[in-house]
């Protein structure tokens, strides 16, 4: 019918009028400007690729894997990453998850071993009659 027509006409007209306008260029800036922080898991991807949904990238895991190499905080992640280009997002992501959860663990150890009283810690004595030779 030509009411629900011009209803529909008016909606996507209004829409259009109203929609927020995207600059690329800039969303591509704040997405460039998206580095890892302090403390931040490589899980911060997920912004990343909350970001570049408005970049229009032509492939989307190119880009967020060079944003990760560039705005990583680890040096061995970004080392391995040049050293194997062909790494996939998904191989560089799990490659960085384990690293984080290393060195995770080896901090855990690294505490446990510096909480040890060092009362607990007996020095090795020798037996004076064992490393003398017995006369006979």
């Amino acid at each position: 019918t030509g009411t629900e027509d011009e209803y529909d006409e008016a909606c996507q007209a209004l829409n259009k009028h109203f929609k927020p306008r995207k600059n690329t260029s800039f969303e591509i800036f704040k997405f460039r400007k998206a580095n890892q922080l302090v403390g931040e898991t490589l899980d911060h991807h997920v912004r990343l690729v909350q970001k570049a949904t408005y970049c229009e990238f032509s492939n989307l895991d190119t880009e967020i894997k060079a944003q990760i190499e560039l705005g990583s905080n680890s040096k061995q992640l970004r080392r391995h990453a040049f050293r194997k280009p062909k790494l996939t997002l998904a191989e560089l992501l799990d490659y960085g998850r384990t690293l984080e959860t290393v060195e995770e663990d080896a901090s855990g150890i690294e505490q446990n071993m510096n909480e040890i009283p060092m009362k607990d810690i007996h020095a090795v004595r020798r037996n004076a009659a064992a490393t003398t030779p017995k006369k006979i």
